[in-house]
């Protein structure tokens, strides 16, 4: 009995130190994973950093840049490199870690210039751009009931022979445009290419759902209202306390005026009634938003040879790369 508890007792001491050791080799490996993760957390916010410098010298003048810089104790390298209205900005930050080893993070953006200078017609409630364009529609608001539940609403927007259904397919109530977001094709269109955009309303019947009501503005009438910058805006009430169609579009409005750019419009459609006098004719079923751009080149999103300069390289500055545009963020990418 005395040599099996000393043997146990050697047993006992020797998988303690065993485990000890193990633990403790653990939590060295979890300190270095530790410190890994904020080398990481630094390097990231190293990128970002590149990422919005870029981006305020993009707003200046669309012109490629190569740039680094320093930011909370991480180095950025920048390229931003340029194809027709898209920018591709690459962001690398990078900081010594443990054991000095360089721990390095990447951010890929893709922006897009939109110019504001797009003069356009309204022909047959279609908007018509004068100049090569690109399109983003978004939807501001949907306000529509029957029988004590919200009614579907969907959407499909027609570019010259081309259809798209971004909020989901146009034949099917389950895919209805509350809460979805803007839509931009990647492509650019030519001048006079007509843009319509078409609305269904759906209602229960029978053991499903059927259209109640459509309307496109290939077909406008007064269930279809087409608003530009300085036009009045619409005054009458939602229907059974729903939200109005002044309310949806405060935003876009001042002194009773509606305040858009000159590349903008805002098309409304009634779903529920085709009688004007009808209180249920308030012109907020959907509300949506056309926003135009000028494009200047082919489609650019993924163009073999983007315009990049170097860091030794100066940039000659163009006038006609500064001016009146914003930048929209198109795709974001980390590694």
């Amino acid at each position: 009995m005395g040599k099996a508890l000393a043997l146990a007792s050697i047993t006992f001491i020797i998988l303690g130190t065993y485990y000890n050791g193990q633990r403790g080799a653990s939590e060295i490996e979890t300190r270095r994973s530790v410190s890994q993760s904020q080398y990481e957390t630094i390097a990231r916010n190293g990128a970002l950093a590149g990422v919005n410098a870029a981006r305020q010298v993009l707003a200046e003048c669309f012109l490629p840049r190569a740039f680094d810089g320093l930011s909370g104790g991480a180095t950025y390298e920048v390229e931003a490199s340029i194809a027709g209205d898209m920018a591709r900005i690459t962001s690398m930050g990078s900081i010594l870690g443990a054991r000095d080893k360089n721990v390095n993070y990447t951010v890929v953006t893709y922006l897009q210039r939109w110019n504001k200078q797009v003069p356009f017609e309204i022909v047959d409630v279609q908007t018509v751009p004068e100049v090569s364009y690109n399109v983003e529609t978004k939807v501001l608001g949907s306000e529509i009931s029957y029988n004590g539940y919200r009614v579907p609403v969907t959407m499909r927007i027609d570019i010259g022979g081309e259809s798209f259904e971004p909020f989901g397919p146009y034949d099917s109530q389950n895919h209805g445009v509350e809460q979805r977001p803007a839509f931009a094709p990647k492509e650019p269109f030519a001048a006079g290419t007509p843009i319509t955009i078409s609305a269904r309303s759906w209602i229960k019947g029978g053991n499903g759902w059927k259209i109640h009501m459509e309307q496109n503005s290939l077909e406008g009438d007064k269930q279809l209202v087409v608003l530009r910058n300085g036009d009045d805006v619409p005054t009458v009430a939602g229907l059974g306390g729903q939200t109005s169609v002044g309310e949806i579009l405060e935003p876009y409005t001042e002194n009773g005026k509606i305040k858009l750019n000159e590349n903008q419009s805002i098309y409304l459609f009634e779903l529920g009634t085709s009688n004007p006098l009808s209180s249920a004719f308030d012109l907020q079923d959907l509300v949506v938003l056309v926003d135009l751009a000028a494009a200047n080149s082919e489609p650019e999103w993924d163009h073999k040879e983007w315009k990049k300069v170097t860091k030794e390289t100066l940039v000659d500055e163009d006038p006609s790369a500064c001016g009146s545009y914003e930048l929209r963020l198109r795709h974001y990418n980390e590694s």
